[in-house]
């Protein structure tokens, strides 16, 4: 029995130069769309945090019937849990949470007031660069059936802003509804407040 060889034909220096070109230029595309794809999750991320840490504290108040504060340090990227003793009235660190990514209360200029209304003025927001909206009397706190009060006992409804510096896509927004201490979460697109 005889073999034959028969024609194989490779690929040509051209038709390999188009391959590689077409696949760099998709890979381009899914590289730019990661960059923004992370920077979502980083601010999707920090508003999770503080959602979950702000429903955290209000269940704490209800279930140890004691009123627990919310502080605001001023290095933007945290916000701090206190329960207020009871007859004394002095106060127990309960958690520090941090927020990942360079997440941090910040009110993006040039950016409307979420369709709440709660926050976004320099005079009703007097932290951590004008994104904690709760009213002058603070601290802020949750009492034993689930409201959110100021230092003064008053019930008050509040908005915080977080964000990446630098980022306005990353803006992101929680209203308090004081009355039950409900949470309502926004994100900002581009355009508008849509909730997250």
């Amino acid at each position: 029995m005889r073999r034959t060889v028969t024609d194989h034909r490779g690929f040509t220096l051209v038709e390999l130069v188009v391959t590689i070109g077409i696949g760099l230029l998709i890979m381009g595309f899914a590289m730019a769309n990661i960059r923004g794809m992370i920077k979502t999750a980083r601010a999707d991320g920090g508003l999770e945090i503080l959602a979950n840490a702000l429903r955290q504290a209000r269940e704490l108040s209800v279930s140890e019937r004691r009123n627990i504060q919310l502080r605001f340090p001023a290095n933007y990227n945290q916000v701090q849990i206190y329960r207020v003793e009871y007859p004394s009235g002095t106060t127990t660190l309960v958690k520090t949470i941090t927020f990942e990514g360079r997440v941090e209360f910040r009110q993006v200029s040039g950016l409307a007031d979420t369709p709440d209304g709660f926050g976004n003025s320099a005079t009703i927001c007097p932290t951590t660069q004008n994104a904690v909206c709760f009213g002058s009397n603070t601290p802020a706190m949750f009492t034993t059936d689930g409201s959110l009060v100021d230092s003064n006992g008053d019930v008050l409804n509040g908005t915080l802003f977080l964000a990446v510096p630098g980022d306005s896509l990353s803006a992101r927004a929680i209203a308090i509804f004081g009355p039950t201490g409900a949470l309502r979460l926004w994100r900002w697109n581009g355009r508008a407040w849509v909730e997250a």
